[in-house]
């Protein structure tokens, strides 16, 4: 009983430093900011990779447009014409590429 009486007369430690459970929770906030720091980094990395995504969808887009156009019909003869023809399937390859690659990063 006098033991009872002894920690009933002592001072409440609960919420302070003192506390029985204070070393476990003294760094919560330190941690807490941090991973809002690191939560806060991914965003934006996604971010980042949805715009770049967005831009090769588009360049993709302008590519297939090129080598789908024929409104250069004049530029059929000789090596000329041939150049026309090898530079628009270079612009649907590289349309093609570029596609995939914003595919495989979405």
């Amino acid at each position: 009983m006098n033991t009872l009486l002894k920690l009933a007369s002592q001072p409440s430690t609960f919420g302070n430093r003192e506390g029985a459970l204070y070393p476990l929770f003294e760094d919560l906030d330190g941690f807490r900011m941090h991973f809002l720091d690191r939560k806060r980094e991914i965003e934006d990395l996604i971010t980042l990779m949805n715009l770049r995504v967005e831009a090769e969808f588009t360049y993709s887009n302008q590519l297939f447009d090129i080598a789908e156009s024929d409104q250069y019909q004049s530029i059929t003869i000789g090596t000329l014409g041939q150049e026309v023809d090898a530079f628009k399937e270079d612009c649907r390859s590289k349309a093609k590429a570029a596609a995939e690659l914003a595919t495989n990063v979405a």
